[in-house]
């Protein structure tokens, strides 16, 4: 029993000594002031710079949009079609007075044949060749009342449509009026893929 004591105080003694011993050196030898040392990262090699336009980063979560646009066949006009153009050109062409400086033939410029555009640039020269009197006012409206196609052929691209309409003269005031019907024959012609009109000829009252 005195042997175990003796040892089991020899090891206490010894772990006092170490530890007294390891608080001398902190207080009087280890120096607080020293850096540690930076760790060393391992060497990257630079890859060469790769040529072209820069790419901008995509945002995080940006869906790509694809507009789709519906596409329209254009609509083939028929014979249909085309009395229907007939009575609203004949309800302008056959339209106008002494004071409008012919302006139902310039309106309907754009839907005439170079032909027929050139016609109508003569007649207007010659109307204001003749200075009329306009100091009196003369006026006539038309209204389209039937359309009935004589030929249509739309291969060859041409077509006539026979319009009848409803005129109504006025001199001076309204109370002069006086109505009549009046048949107008249309001649179509395709010019550049578009049907337009060619002739415009007045029937007989």
């Amino acid at each position: 029993m005195e042997i175990d004591r003796r040892l089991t105080g020899g090891i206490f003694l010894l772990i006092g000594l170490a530890v007294a011993a390891g608080i001398v050196y902190v207080l009087f030898f280890y120096d607080f002031n020293k850096q540690p040392e930076p760790v060393r990262q391992p060497a990257i090699k630079e890859q060469p710079a790769k040529t072209g336009p820069a790419v901008p980063a995509k945002p995080a979560g940006e869906k790509k949009i694809i507009e789709i646009k519906p596409q329209i066949a254009p609509k083939e006009v028929g014979e249909e079609d085309l009395k229907q153009m007939a009575a609203l050109f004949a309800e302008r062409f056959g339209s106008y007075s002494n004071q409008s400086n012919y302006r139902n033939l310039r309106d309907l410029e754009i839907f005439m044949t170079v032909r027929m555009q050139a016609w109508a640039e003569e007649f207007i020269k010659l109307m204001i060749m003749r200075k009329e009197d306009t100091s009196i006012y003369y006026g006539i409206t038309t209204r389209a009342i039937s359309q009935k196609t004589v030929t249509f052929d739309a291969e060859a691209g041409t077509a006539k449509i026979m319009v009848g309409t409803q005129r109504r003269e006025s001199l001076s005031t309204g109370a002069n009026s006086a109505g009549f019907g009046q048949n107008l024959e249309i001649v179509f012609k395709k010019e550049g893929g578009i049907w337009k009109t060619d002739e415009a000829n007045w029937q007989a009252k």
